[in-house]
């Protein structure tokens, strides 16, 4: 029977949370003046993982530990980590410490004297004994990391993702937590630490540009007197600090009540003095953060004292902490500087309160774990109930939800990598795609089913990305060192309809397959100049290259890694907006509008497109709404008769992507795109993308099977080049962490600009 953590009633039959708090109340300033003592909580004992277990009918007895070896007690010391929650544990003060002494250290003629020791029991006034667990704990201060580290968002916002907040020239960064309103207004909840004072501007990244999200709310809350937070329960002098700030939302047609890496809450768990008990010791509990991402833990304390400050002390509602796996190992809580503001919710998959949030992080604790250099984080969070109580504001759980794939914007890339082995016909690549199928891509299937759940491909594979969207979430937006802008960035497209002075497009130039080199095209930006010189056929040239080489080699990893890689490719250059000049709007058709200047910290007119956004808008939005019709009907059209013959000759496979580009280009024209959008802008999100799905759709499943059937013939025309079925006999799934160390070398399928890429193809 699953241990129902959030039920209403008496723990045990001897001490309640108001017992607990009681006695550490009285016996407070008692305890904080031993030299050894940095905090204290309440909870349940603490047993090391390797002592036996004490006979049960001594475990309510008036000295709990009275069966267990002094021996053992003796030599080893008890620490969070190294300590657990057993079922039979008894209700206790924990009282932390910054060292670990024997009793016999307290004779009087040594440093310490009797009377320093931490006593094993509290005695209350009507004679009831509190026991008392002594934990060591040796904190450790930790640095703010690096924004690069942390998760973005693409065209949607919800919890889970990054709020930024320039303060005094420095950058402050925390994670959003989840949606609430107070039935007028809908609000972003976050840490108020991070959102500042009411009217601040905050940010977060949409579509890789730094984008105004709103403002900071004066609605928010930054400590309060325990005894006004939890009525009726002892707590002199003592303060909750609850850290809680809401941003106040600046267009909600951007954002998704659905939280990244989660999915949709359940309703809330709402925790308050009547109904909070010790039962709740030992809950697990998972959260996403923007820097930690999946965070997976359990509730180790309640009421976590750990500062004192002019007469006053703080505690923190929750004290999380590492949890055991099915093995009995401790997993590391991955919670990093950054992740505060972060909703918690019960981790009992299909228990009936999993998913419902309990907790909003504000910071955390790094303690280092005894004989060890490793370092082991603890989270400190505030009750939801709570903050629900006295903010009178309710959780948002499915407003605008939306049935969208977890990883924003990769859709494209990760759909064509999935169909494409359906139109191989050489039956030991297709064995060898298939088998990756999950290295790669997604499959399918999962495509489908995962659609509007929270849980993003980066999470689920760990700090693995499947390989066609490392282009994307690596290269340009992953972790500092592993980034490879500004050059990969023209990579990824090539405008080739804006007409020179000849009124010659570049499509119209590349209908002469002789013309299609990096020297005519770099004339061809000159003349109509174009600075940002997109080179998408010649990286797909140099990416078969490697892959023809890896085949003769026998390279294995190599080839699945480039090939997989070269479907992120093919997907941009089946989507129309990368082909086009008019990308974002029509650079000669502007309007002047009003913008938030950050630096001027002020707003500002100025000149943008009027059908700016429609990139994000067709090459996401509309995709993303309509990731079930888009599977469908590319899978029922992909098949070996609609791939086109293998080619010979390297140089072919920029030809090929050029003509695969012409066919998009022809299919759906920007042009007809930007006046669409034009002329319905008035529309929020999802209306628009639907206005663009029937207007534009059913041709862009036909485009997105072209770039299915294109991929299929490359990766299978550089088999054929390379006598793959000679050189490469391993046809099994390939190690994610082999493959990992491959795509974080920048040497690998190195980025070029267009004038370097010549001298590589």
């Amino acid at each position: 029977m699953k241990k129902d953590y959030l039920s209403v009633g008496q723990d045990y039959r001897m001490l309640t949370i108001n017992d607990l708090l009681q006695a550490r109340d009285l016996y407070h300033l008692h305890l904080m003046n031993k030299p050894n003592v940095v905090a204290t909580a309440i909870g349940r004992y603490l047993i090391r993982c390797d002592d036996l277990d004490p006979r049960m009918e001594v475990i309510w007895s008036r000295k709990p530990e009275a069966t267990l070896s002094k021996k053992r007690k003796q030599q080893k010391e008890r620490t969070l980590y190294n300590s657990e929650v057993r079922p039979y544990s008894w209700p206790c003060v924990l009282v932390f410490v910054k060292q670990w002494f024997h009793p016999t250290d307290f004779t009087g003629s040594g440093e310490y004297e009797p009377q320093q020791m931490v006593p094993r029991e509290l005695h209350l006034p009507d004679g009831r004994t509190v026991p008392v667990c002594v934990v060591k704990i040796d904190r450790d201060s930790e640095a703010s990391p690096q924004v690069d580290n942390w998760i973005f968002p693409g065209n949607l916002i919800g919890g889970g993702y990054p709020v930024i907040a320039d303060v005094q020239e420095r950058r402050h960064v925390a994670s959003i937590g989840c949606l609430v309103s107070d039935g007028h207004k809908i609000y972003a909840l976050t840490n108020r630490h991070v959102s500042g004072s009411p009217g601040e501007p905050l940010y977060s990244i949409l579509g890789g540009n730094e984008t105004l999200i709103g403002f900071a709310s004066p609605l928010h809350l930054t400590r309060q007197p325990f005894n006004k937070v939890y009525p009726g329960w002892p707590g002199k002098d003592v303060w909750v600090n609850l850290d809680i700030g809401l941003i106040d939302i600046k267009d909600l047609n951007y954002w998704t009540a659905q939280v990244y890496g989660i999915g949709q809450l359940a309703e809330l768990g709402d925790l308050s003095v009547d109904n909070l008990s010790l039962n709740i010791i030992g809950c697990p509990v998972r959260a996403f953060g923007c820097a930690g991402r999946d965070m997976r833990g359990e509730i180790q304390a309640l009421f976590y004292r750990y500062k004192s400050a002019g007469g006053s002390e703080y505690v923190s509602d929750f004290l999380m902490g590492p949890r055991k796996d099915e093995n009995k190992q401790h997993l590391p809580l991955n919670t990093r500087p950054g992740d505060s503001g972060t909703v918690w919710v019960v981790d009992d998959p299909g228990g009936r309160h999993d998913l419902k949030p309990i907790a909003l992080q504000w910071g955390g604790e790094a303690f280092f774990e005894s004989r060890s250099d490793s370092k082991i984080r603890y989270a400190l969070a505030t009750c939801l109930g709570t903050v629900s109580n006295l903010l009178n504001i309710y959780l948002v759980r499915d407003w605008n939800t939306i049935d969208v794939p977890q990883y924003w914007g990769a859709l494209g890339h990760l759909s064509i990598a999935s169909m494409a082995p359906n139109a191989i016909d050489n039956a030991n690549l297709k064995t060898l795609m298939n088998a990756n199928i999950d290295r790669i891509s997604l499959d399918i299937s999962d495509i489908d089913k995962n659609a509007g759940k929270g849980y993003t491909t980066m999470a689920k594979n760990k700090e693995f990305v499947p390989l066609a969207d490392v282009p994307d979430a690596v290269w340009k937006l992953g972790p500092y060192k592993y980034r490879r802008t500004p050059k990969e960035n023209p990579n990824h497209f090539a405008d080739m309809d804006k007409p020179d002075k000849n009124g010659q497009t570049l499509l119209d130039i590349c209908k002469d397959p002789t013309k299609i080199t990096p020297s005519v095209w770099m004339d061809y930006y000159a003349r109509v100049e174009d600075e940002s010189m997109g080179l998408l056929p010649f990286r797909v040239q140099q990416i078969y290259k490697a892959m023809v080489e890896y085949v003769k080699n026998g390279q294995v990893e190599e080839f699945i890694c480039a090939a997989s890689i070269l479907s992120h490719y093919i997907g941009d250059a089946c989507q129309p907006m990368h082909i086009s000049y008019l990308y974002d709007g029509n650079p000669a058709n502007t309007e002047k509008v009003e913008v938030y200047d950050k630096k001027k910290k002020c707003n500002v007119w100025k000149d943008e497109p009027v059908a700016k956004g429609v990139h994000s808008a067709f090459d996401s939005n509309m995709v993303d709404y309509h990731v079930l019709e888009i599977i469908a009907g590319v899978s029922s059209i992909v098949d070996i008769t609609r791939r086109p013959p293998l080619i010979k000759e390297i140089k072919d496979s920029a030809v090929k992507t050029v003509e695969l580009m012409s066919k998009a280009f022809d299919k759906v024209n920007p042009s007809e795109v930007v006046d669409v959008f034009t002329k319905n802008r008035e529309l929020t999100p999802k209306p628009m993308a639907q206005c663009l799905w029937n207007n534009f759709g059913q041709d862009m499943v036909e485009v997105i099977a072209d770039g299915c059937c294109y991929l299929a013939m490359l990766w299978e025309s550089a088999w054929k080049a390379g006598d793959g079925d000679k050189n490469i006999t391993s046809l099994g799934a390939v190690d994610t962490v082999q493959l990992m160390k491959i795509y974080i070398n920048k040497d690998f399928l190195k980025s070029y600009t267009l004038e370097e890429i010549a001298n590589v193809l």
